[in-house]
């Protein structure tokens, strides 16, 4: 595309002085704009106030509505003493559309070369004046201004200027870093500066109400590039300039008054170094000062600072720092890791857009011009900056490697990252050549206090609070539990530590400092490492074991909540249960946590540990049998049902020698679970009714409540509504005078299921709804999912197709956002239904992947049985046997991925999903 952009000069004080009269003229202003640009064929694809982004498929047309707009604009009788003089700036080049909006590299140099121009005139790039060719509007001509360095700080633009017969052509310079009426030092970078729109902006306006405003962050982060960038954007009203102090190289504190007043060019009177010179020359100047690279200097760059902002008024300071400079008047502003992809999100274009994803490209392609994000790589492109946290210079060294190896190949490296991401700029400050240089840097500025605690907290995975930085990084010898939030503290002002806001306060580290911290740490000897991974263990399994009773009760979404903040610690507590020899703890940490990912959807994090632990202890041990049967449960929900039978025979055999009627409870309700979902109505009858029998000897009533639940179950599918109901009666009486919600709410999905068996289609729906709310409520992603594939079904018969497609969609979404093996099967055969009558074809796909996921007709349950095969019979009637089975071969080869993607397309609430 070729961008026009153009606005007015000097709006903000005609508006001042004459509001009324700028009202009716910008009126009319826009009405020759639109005019201009309609006529050209362009497309205006953003105005801001009186500012008009455009959009033209050739330069030539972008040109021809430049040169309209403005002899309009010079042939319209203004109002005395307003006269409208627009500036433009034309920009060729490849543009990313979204949401009718534009973005990218053209669009930011489009802005940066209209800022250049003045009233009147119309300037475009060297690459619009090549496409142009000799194809001008009649009665115009290009003068050539010569390279210019525009405020994006990148390569120099040859900057042309557009001669219009009868219109002035003689303007005052260019408004570039090269305008000798904007003085700086400001440096040129080779490379573009990618994204931050959003934080240039936010310091922009700290700065306008701030005379001194830190950007702090970890090293690499890209504080200087930024802080530069709002310099060279405020040069304008600067009077004197904008001019970067580098502090970096600077190793003598008395030293900073000099440094400062060799950058900004000025010689001061009195002792070299001292501070009253340098405000006797500055005292009248109106400059933008970047105190660049402070932390090692922090007390005589503070005092330096303060001193200029108390007397020199027409200073406007802007530090960057990996610590506040903490003085009055100081805003402090966090610099963020550039913007990741998520995790979730898999199409190549989307994941593209996303500024690391951006940075990490552009930056490639200055080793391999070819390089693109496709189909091929986006996956492990989007993996590589999600693990390098969106830390500029971790990318940019990481990107330098894709010169020898492949994207995916990169990524199965990063374990190593200290060692592969070397190799940066020779002409770079040292501790800028590799990420390990640059966080030894910060990591060499700490006291010896403050490098034990970084280190004891990279024991800590995803993120901490202050409860468990006392419990776990005190050993009582390096470090004292009442000394910890100090030193907390000052790490998060070195940047070192991030503070997540929350009702309980978290601390975290990105995951490069994490794996820098968990270096030394492993160099401190194996002893220290053994005992602070014991006491993680042992904080972690405490909080777990307090929150375990609270998950049955009316406090569940508290201490799900709470358990769902540390899931990374306590999957690596149970993990490290193993390797520290501490398998009793981890059993009982695994036990606790049964409930928590059931109801989270967190089940395949614990298996695999949990299965490992049991193995490794003596299988008569009390709580073998109960991890065994938290592990059953596990493996039924993953559909790995074979295992779970195993498990559960085994435990079922050595609880009944026993005679603990609570344990034999749990082992006969968890039997009969997997008999309803592998198909075994009878295992499912006879230990769901001897588990209420049992429950009902022991007068256990949670566990009385659960069988009914179960039992009710089995009856439905006996097809005996009326003792089905009379059990779920009794269930849900039971979950609600616990105050149960979760399993509340999962016995109104199963009671209206049976419903629905029946016919009631409104009472099973009311039951739904209900459901619907609880799981919401709660944050139950499984139940959630189910709850909205029956009211798919529910929409489904009642002939509300539409409706039926975009909660199976939705259902669908979270099936494989959450993996849920077990309702993958339920959630296509309900989207097929759905699409049967408008998108045969892929309905026929849907079938063809259920053959794969559900051979056995049963493993659907009773319903969806019958309705799986009338859908079948109606594709095959609509399709023909030939196409219809043509279709299904070619759904059976399909990911659940690419059939979420197909279907989602035919939502009519895709935005909803």
């Amino acid at each position: 595309m070729t961008l026009l952009f153009s606005d007015i000069e000097g709006s903000t004080r005609l508006w001042e002085d004459h509001p009324e009269l700028m009202r009716d003229a910008l009126a009319r202003h826009d009405e020759l704009m639109s005019a201009a640009v309609e006529s050209a064929g362009g497309f205006v694809f953003k105005t801001v106030g009186d500012a008009f982004c455009v959009a033209f498929p050739t330069a030539s047309a972008a040109i021809e509505a430049a040169v309209m707009a403005q002899r309009a604009l010079a042939a319209e009788s203004w109002p005395d003493p307003v006269e409208i003089r627009d500036r433009m700036g034309l920009h060729s080049g490849e543009c990313v559309e979204r949401d009718g909006d534009f973005f990218g590299p053209t669009v930011n140099r489009a802005a940066r070369l209209e800022a250049t121009a003045h009233g009147g005139q119309i300037v475009l790039s060297a690459t619009t004046r090549l496409l142009l060719g000799g194809a001008l509007p009649s009665g115009t001509a290009l003068r050539d201004l010569g390279e210019h360095r525009l405020k994006d700080l990148s390569v120099p633009e040859r900057v042309f200027q557009v001669d219009i017969d009868g219109l002035p052509g003689d303007f005052p310079p260019l408004r570039s870093l090269d305008n000798p009426q904007l003085p700086n030092n400001l440096p040129l970078y080779t490379a573009s500066f990618v994204g931050r729109d959003a934080e240039i902006a936010a310091v922009r306006d700290l700065v306008a109400g701030s005379r001194l405003v830190t950007l702090t962050g970890p090293g690499g982060g890209g504080k200087t590039r930024l802080a530069i960038q709002v310099a060279a954007d405020l040069l304008d009203s600067s009077g004197d300039g904008a001019w970067i102090v580098d502090l970096a190289p600077v190793t003598d504190k008395a030293m900073v008054p000099t440094t400062i007043a060799d950058s900004l060019g000025v010689r001061t009177s009195g002792v070299a170094g001292s501070i009253d010179g340098l405000l006797e020359v500055l005292a009248d100047r109106r400059l933008v000062v970047v105190l660049d690279n402070c932390e090692h200097l922090i007390d005589a760059v503070a005092a330096t600072a303060d001193h200029l902002i108390r007397s020199c008024v027409g200073i406007d300071l802007i530090a960057t720092s990996r610590e506040p400079l903490g003085i009055a008047g100081e805003v402090v502003y966090r610099v963020p890791s550039l913007g990741l992809p998520d995790a979730s999100v898999t199409d190549p274009e989307a994941i593209a857009q996303t500024e690391s994803v951006r940075l990490f490209a552009e930056r490639a392609r200055l080793h391999d011009a070819s390089f693109a994000v496709d189909t091929n790589n986006a996956a492990a492109v989007a993996a590589v900056c999600r693990r390098l946290d969106g830390i500029p210079l971790a990318l940019e060294l990481a990107a330098a490697r894709l010169r020898s190896i492949s994207a995916a190949e990169l990524l199965g490296r990063l374990d190593q990252r200290f060692r592969l991401l070397t190799g940066g700029s020779r002409t770079a400050m040292a501790r800028q050549q590799t990420l390990r240089a640059t966080i030894d840097w910060s990591f060499e500025l700490l006291d010896q206090h403050e490098r034990t605690l970084l280190t004891y907290a990279s024991v800590f995975a995803g993120g901490w609070d202050l409860a468990a930085a006392e419990a776990v990084t005190a050993d009582g010898s390096s470090l004292e539990a009442i000394d910890v939030v100090d030193l907390l503290t000052s790490l998060v002002d070195k940047s070192l530590v991030s503070v997540e806001s929350s009702e309980v306060t978290r601390y975290r580290m990105l995951e490069t400092m994490r794996e820098y911290a968990a270096e030394k740490l492993a160099a401190t000897g194996a002893d220290a490492n053994l005992s602070l991974r014991r006491r993680h263990l042992a904080h972690y399994l405490s909080l777990a074991e307090l929150a375990a009773p609270q998950l049955r009760t009316g406090e569940q979404r508290l201490w799900l909540d709470r358990l769902e903040a540390d899931h990374d610690n306590l999957r690596a507590a149970l993990v490290a249960a193993s390797e520290v020899d501490e398998e009793e703890a981890g059993l009982r940490l695994g036990i606790a946590l049964g409930w928590y990912v059931f109801w989270r959807g967190r089940v395949r994090d614990l298996v695999e540990p949990l299965a490992v632990l049991i193995d490794n202890c003596e299988p008569e041990q009390p709580l073998v049998a109960d991890a065994q049967l938290v592990l059953a449960l596990m493996q039924i929900e993953l559909t790995e049902y074979a295992q779970a039978a195993v498990t559960l025979e085994k435990t079922l055999a050595s609880i009944r020698k026993t005679g603990d009627g609570r344990r034999l409870a749990d082992a006969l309700w968890t039997s009969a679970w997997l008999g309803v979902y592998s198909g075994d109505l009878a295992r499912a009858e006879a230990h769901g009714t001897e588990c209420l029998a049992v429950a009902e000897a022991i007068d256990d009533l949670d566990r009385l409540a659960r069988s009914h639940g179960v039992v009710a179950v089995v009856h439905g599918y006996r097809l005996d509504l009326a003792a089905a109901r009379r059990h779920y009666k009794s269930a849900l009486a039971g979950h609600i005078a616990l105050g149960d919600r979760a399993w509340e709410g999962a016995c109104l999905n199963n009671f209206g299921d049976t419903e629905l068996e029946f016919g009631d289609i409104d009472r099973a729906d009311e039951s739904f709804e209900t459901c619907e709310a609880i799981a919401r409520e709660l944050n139950l992603p499984d139940l959630l999912a189910i709850v909205i594939l029956n009211r798919a079904t529910v929409a489904d018969l009642r002939g509300e197709h539409a409706s039926a497609l975009a909660r199976a969609v939705e259902g669908l979404s979270l099936v494989h956002r959450h993996s849920i093996t077990r309702m993958t099967a339920s959630a296509l055969l309900k989207c097929a239904r759905a699409l049967s009558r408008t998108e045969p074809d892929l309905a026929a796909q849907l079938h063809g992947a259920l053959r794969v996921l559900a051979p056995a007709a049963f493993e659907l349950g009773p319903l969806s049985t019958r309705l799986r095969h009338e859908n079948a019979a109606r594709l095959r009637a609509t399709l023909g046997d030939e196409t219809y089975e043509a279709c299904c071969e070619a759904g059976g080869g399909l990911s659940t991925h690419e059939l979420l993607a197909l279907t989602r397309a035919q939502s009519p609430s895709h935005a909803r999903v």
